[in-house]
């Protein structure tokens, strides 16, 4: 119970700072979550890609890197261009 307990305060920490609980979500595999990433991804660097989507060698690249990052913060810092990934 202490996880359900947990997992209910890290919901309820990120509603209050603005984002959205997605219950679709909830409960699916992390390859549902990685795909789920991935297209928005793809959707916020539309202009960057010039149109076109991630390959999967692209995709693997980007979660190798942010799979090197220690802390969250860490991995904002990479998404925002600090962290040497470009």
């Amino acid at each position: 119970m202490a996880e359900d307990k947990f997992e209910q305060a890290v919901i309820e920490k990120l509603k209050s700072e603005g984002w959205e609980y997605l219950s679709d979500y909830s409960g699916v595999t992390v390859y549902h979550l990685y795909d789920h990433w991935r297209d928005i991804l793809n959707q916020n660097n539309r202009n960057r890609l010039d149109g076109e989507a991630l390959s999967d060698n692209e995709f693997n690249q980007v979660c190798i890197e942010l799979m090197k990052n220690k802390t969250p913060h860490d991995a904002q810092l990479m998404f925002v261009g600090a962290g040497g990934c470009r």
